[in-house]
């Protein structure tokens, strides 16, 4: 009598080659998706984000040397302050005419930090921190401007830190208190106002608008109604 056993040689090899064919495919989907994410950013276009990790990415995938203009489609909540790294230019702004806010939430920790050459624009969006949080909006080492938008709401800290160079040409610096001075700037660099804003900010010691130790150079735009013990509105440094 004859046995017939059915061999599973065929079967599994077949197994193992789909389950190959279909990891190449995830493979060649998730690449395509990173290559053309780059390729947006590479080429000046505008990157859209609705949240912190969106926007790590964003800022992480502009490569050395290039700009990028990196667009808020909502409120974003960041555990962590954000960074833009030496030699990379980045511009921050809202989707339509919404003026969303980009949200700190690390205390000690800035909204965002700019590098030493680092490129830092704002333009139409508002710069915050959680409630009771203490921390700076933006501190700067490298080149930052805003042109519109808010920075307000910081706490125990400056609404900007600047020791590099720091342009207004408009926006808003306001409801930010500091518990020493510069309520709205501490400008340890260079400042140049030329339109824009700064009110209602509070500074413990002196310059609760703008406190001065290096450079500024203000030929436009409104400092008033800020407080401080000395110097309410902008202290300069004897």
């Amino acid at each position: 009598m004859s046995v017939f056993v059915k061999s599973k040689t065929g079967s599994h090899t077949a197994c193992r080659r789909n389950l190959i064919i279909a990891s190449l495919i995830v493979v060649v989907l998730v690449c395509s998706c990173l290559l053309v994410y780059v390729f947006v950013i590479d080429n000046g276009g505008e990157v859209h984000v609705k949240n912190e990790v969106e926007l790590v990415r964003a800022i992480d995938a502009v490569k050395i040397g290039e700009s990028a203009v990196i667009v808020l489609d909502n409120d974003i909540l960041c555990a962590v302050h954000i960074t833009i790294p030496s030699h990379k230019d980045i511009t921050l702004t809202s989707n339509g005419n919404n003026q969303f806010k980009l949200v700190g939430g690390a205390k000690t920790f800035s909204a965002i930090r700019v590098e030493l050459s680092g490129v830092l624009v704002i333009d139409g969006i508002c710069v915050t921190h959680v409630e009771g949080v203490s921390s700076n909006g933006v501190q700067n080492f490298g080149t930052f401007t805003m042109h519109s938008g808010e920075i307000s709401g910081h706490f125990g800290a400056s609404g900007v830190s600047n020791d590099g160079v720091f342009t207004m040409t408009g926006g808003k610096i306001t409801n930010n208190s500091c518990y020493t001075s510069g309520g709205g700037v501490y400008n340890g660099g260079t400042f140049t106002m030329t339109g824009g804003e700064i009110t209602g900010n509070k500074a413990t010691n002196s310059g609760g608008g703008v406190a001065n130790y290096g450079t500024f150079n203000w030929t436009g735009g409104d400092i008033f109604d800020n407080t401080a013990n000395t110097d309410a509105n902008v202290y300069y440094e004897p």
